[in-house]
């Protein structure tokens, strides 16, 4: 700690204990780095990481709203702030800061999912639905849990038949990646027993 001295090394060496999962260090770290520059964009939006990483949720989302409105703002802070929000069961505001994303061309397919899942949790079944296939066709990644969240949207909708299909999708899927494990771990063995 004698050699840091100044925010950029606060901020460098929370960035190596975050890269390696020193979730604690990191926020000590970058607690640091904010005393040191508390006007810096970068070392909030880092503390709020680090912060969101140990769960500690309401310190987090301080961090993170600074680094929207301090100088430069750090636009990822948006996305992050907006899950954050949504893990301490604020939805109103979470979509008040998902609309932000938009407005300022910030929208990805993690802010269009988080919206779907927020609309249907205040009971918004089919703008959720609506939302989360846009999800789906902006990122292919989230279509396993879009599609569960759309089957959850379509029984709160009340159409269980829709559901009831997607889910048999989801099972399908799941038991068709449980085979494929089960084949590679097989294999292995096998190729392991014959060295």
């Amino acid at each position: 700690a004698n050699d840091v001295k100044e925010e950029a090394d606060y901020i460098a060496i929370g960035s190596d204990n975050l890269r390696e999962g020193n979730y604690e260090e990191a926020v000590e770290d970058f607690k640091n780095a904010r005393e040191m520059d508390p006007k810096s964009s970068i070392a909030a939006y880092y503390l709020g990481i680090a912060y969101k990483k140990v769960q500690d949720y309401g310190a987090a989302k301080i961090h993170l709203r600074d680094a929207i409105t301090l100088t430069p703002p750090v636009k990822e802070s948006v996305a992050e702030l907006a899950d954050v929000l949504y893990q301490l069961g604020e939805f109103e505001e979470t979509l008040n800061i998902l609309s932000i994303a938009e407005k300022e061309g910030i929208e990805s397919a993690q802010t269009t999912y988080l919206r779907g899942v927020v609309l249907l949790k205040i009971g918004l079944g089919k703008a959720a639905i609506h939302l989360l296939e846009k999800a789906k066709s902006m990122d292919e990644r989230l279509t396993l849990s879009a599609d569960y969240q759309i089957a959850l949207a379509n029984l709160q909708e009340g159409n269980l038949e829709k559901a009831r299909d997607i889910l048999k999708e989801i099972e399908a899927f799941y038991e068709l990646g449980c085979r494929y494990f089960r084949l590679g771990k097989q294999s292995d063995f096998y190729l392991y027993q014959n060295d």
